[in-house]
């Protein structure tokens, strides 16, 4: 676009400048004017009323940074597209241009004058120099041209009766005078075809130039960036073809291409996970029915156990089913209040206590951050570790104590203690005294467990971590001061109602 601008400012001795107005942006070619916010003031309104036609604009005295003042008439134009007007095109003509034609020898002719007088009667160009701009001094009535042209005599006491020969320019306001004097008519008849003849040529030739430059660099691109965002806004993300310059609206619209289908990635991506999720909320219904079949025959065993004072069987079938009840019938939550995981921690606790006798748990949790919310079943991984493998071979009273505390406002910290047998020495000169989750499964591993899902469930702790939370949340794991293995989780503080 600027490089087309420049070529018409170049190209073209008739015009002084264009400029191209946007609501908050103004981009000018050519000679820059100062008094361009009056022009737009004073005929803002015209060419709104114009539709995205073209119109001439009467001949203004313009003002710039250099000491000439040109005398221009302007060529507006309103750049429209389908949801209003976008911006507006001044293209300003030099009527020094004209004049200097106007002033060729062949159409001097004694005392003629002549005119090119805008509707308001202000004369536009003229081969009387002192009247360009200011109204036409001769006493006429413009609006009584009523046809097209024509001609008519007029009788002035210093001038003598002349003869006042008219023609309408189709598309403008504007009209070519001839004032003959009565014995210089013979004259004229063949100068005035002449001159409307140019005139009118003139005129096509600009606007020709005019329209299809407009068309072609501005409005159309404008337009078709324009439609693709009202497209997008559809939901048809549709790429919007290129202009064929290299200007900022080819850079508008690929910008507007590569964001569009960013857009459309993205809501292929959700529209995917939704259909997963779905898919996956199913197979939860369905695995739902057999847990829901075994929590009642348990309940079954439950009350027989009761009924044969069976104190033991009981407590444990209890326990079970609390837990079950946890992972059948809350399935679609994420998450629960620390108070209702620890409850199902302290089922499992209890289920292991009857078969290990051999340890006791602590817990110190202050009160007020009961309400506050964990992932589902974060905590039992680490505890089973500790009771299956920390205290395998082990003579002297397992002891495991589970704190939490509030950091910085934002985080929650979670810390297991163990007074087991700890991570082998080997692996901690290997790795360093700070150790990740795969150390707690080496401690799994060195003692003969065999299977993948003794160790999945502290590995898909961490995972879960980062998947919902970031890296910045996470597991660290340590040997103790004296012995056992300390765990530290490092969550997001969430509240009930965030949950």
């Amino acid at each position: 676009m600027e490089e087309t601008f420049a070529s018409m400012t170049n190209s073209y001795q008739a015009v002084d400048g264009i400029t191209l107005c946007f609501p908050n942006k103004v981009y000018a070619y050519g000679r820059e004017f100062s008094n361009l916010d009056h022009i737009r003031k004073t005929y803002d309104e015209i060419i709104q009323r114009r539709e995205g036609r073209s119109v001439f604009l009467p001949t203004t005295i313009m003002e710039g940074a250099f000491t000439r003042k040109p005398k221009d008439y302007i060529l507006a134009r309103a750049i429209n597209s389908r949801n209003g007007q976008v911006a507006t095109l001044y293209l300003f003509f030099s009527s020094d241009y004209l004049r200097k034609i106007i002033d060729n020898p062949s159409l001097r002719r004694g005392k003629t004058s002549y005119y090119l007088v805008a509707k308001n009667g202000r004369v536009v160009v003229s081969n009387r120099q002192s009247e360009i701009g200011h109204k036409i001094a001769l006493p006429l009535k413009l609006g009584d041209m009523k046809s097209g042209e024509g001609s008519f005599f007029l009788k002035e006491e210093e001038a003598g009766e002349q003869m006042i020969s008219y023609a309408k320019l189709s598309g403008t306001d504007w009209i070519s005078l001839i004032a003959d004097p009565r014995e210089e008519l013979r004259f004229g008849v063949r100068n005035l075809v002449k001159l409307a003849l140019f005139f009118t040529l003139f005129y096509v030739f600009v606007m020709l130039i005019g329209n299809v430059a407009i068309y072609r660099f501005i409005i159309r691109p404008i337009r078709n960036l324009s439609n693709g965002m009202d497209d997008v806004g559809e939901g048809a993300f549709i790429e919007i073809p290129l202009p064929k310059t290299e200007n900022e609206l080819r850079k508008l619209t690929e910008h507007f291409n590569r964001m569009s289908g960013k857009i459309e990635e993205l809501i292929r991506r959700v529209r995917e996970e939704e259909s997963s999720k779905n898919e996956l909320r199913m197979k939860v219904l369905y695995m739902q029915i057999g847990p829901h079949f075994l929590y009642n025959t348990l309940s079954s065993l439950k009350w027989m156990a009761i009924l044969n004072k069976q104190s033991g069987i009981r407590k444990m079938t209890d326990a079970i089913m609390k837990i079950m009840a946890g992972v059948t019938y809350d399935c679609e939550k994420d998450r629960l209040t620390i108070e209702k995981e620890l409850a199902l921690l302290e089922s499992y606790i209890t289920i292991q206590q009857v078969r290990f006798s051999t340890f006791q748990v602590a817990i110190d949790v202050p009160a007020e951050l009961m309400q506050y919310k964990i992932d589902r079943f974060l905590l039992q991984p680490f505890v089973e570790n500790s009771i299956l493998h920390g205290f395998q071979g082990r003579k002297e009273a397992g002891e495991i104590r589970i704190t939490m505390r509030q950091e910085r406002e934002k985080f929650l910290q979670v810390d297991i203690y163990d007074n087991g047998r700890g991570i082998e020495q080997s692996e901690l000169e290997e790795s360093g005294e700070r150790l990740q989750t795969e150390n707690l499964e080496g401690r799994l591993r060195s003692k003969g467990c065999r299977s993948e899902k003794d160790r999945v469930g502290i590995r898909n702790v961490e995972e879960r971590i980062h998947l919902h939370y970031g890296n910045e949340y996470g597991v660290v794991v340590e040997n103790g001061m004296v012995t056992g293995v300390h765990v530290r989780l490092l969550l997001p503080l969430i509240k009930g109602e965030e949950g």
